[in-house]
């Protein structure tokens, strides 16, 4: 995959106009956030998601999916984060592993 600090500025303006059409199209509605793939931003692409009305968005729970966690591995650690009872929570989860979907 491209790592989207490695994308000229334009194309991650098109990439995300691209996003922002399929939504209001399927939705009705325009996303008012943006989470950069991997997690890697920089000012610049914070900028970019300003222009469009987002904000740039970091996930502060990771299920484990991406690296291989078992089923029951990524429900040990969601039951972990619910005891510690967080008032927010944002996962970052995978649906690419037919374990896991």
């Amino acid at each position: 995959p491209t790592h989207i600090l490695s994308i000229f500025l334009f194309l991650v303006h098109d990439q995300m106009w691209r996003v922002e059409l399929a939504m209001t199209r399927i939705l009705g509605a325009t996303p008012a956030w943006f989470r950069p793939p991997y997690g890697n931003y920089n000012d610049e692409l914070r900028q970019v998601a300003a222009i469009r009305n987002q904000q740039v968005v970091l996930w502060d729970f990771d299920s484990g999916d991406s690296v291989g966690a078992s089923v029951q591995d990524s429900e040990n650690a969601y039951q972990n984060e619910a005891n510690a009872r967080p008032n927010n929570l944002l996962a970052l989860n995978h649906e690419t592993y037919q374990t896991t979907a």
